[in-house]
């Protein structure tokens, strides 16, 4: 079964990796917009991606952990500062899908094309 981790803002993120071990395990990471208390994120391509996303927990390998980390509402999301921009994933755009510590990551629209996430997959697998 998938491990799901819910992560708000930049200070969560970081301590959560700083004590994973990406050397036992990879980890699929869903970079979003903060939701309110409906389940709703400020980003409508967040919102269309998200069914996609929990499509996928039953292909992901077992015990590999789904991290789905907020980056923030959209005023600080939008700030050209926002740490999420500057750390070493580079976020561009959210929705993002990647895979921690590696090259292979799905960005904005992409997120929600089931053909694409699969792809994904199969190297999620690897």
């Amino acid at each position: 079964m998938v491990v799901v981790h819910y992560l708000q803002g930049y200070d969560q993120y970081v301590k959560f990796f700083q004590e994973f071990n990406s050397h036992e395990q990879k980890a699929y990471v869903y970079f979003t917009g903060n939701k309110d208390s409906s389940g709703q994120s400020w980003c409508p391509d967040c919102n269309n991606a998200w069914p996609v996303v929990m499509g996928v927990l039953d292909a992901l390998p077992d015990n590999h952990p789904l991290v789905i980390v907020e980056v923030g509402e959209r005023e600080e999301w939008k700030n050209p500062q926002n740490p999420f921009r500057k750390d070493k994933v580079r976020l561009r755009v959210i929705p993002t899908i990647a895979i921690w510590n590696e090259v292979n990551k799905l960005e904005g629209v992409m997120c929600e094309k089931q053909e694409l996430v699969s792809m994904l997959l199969e190297e999620f697998e690897d």
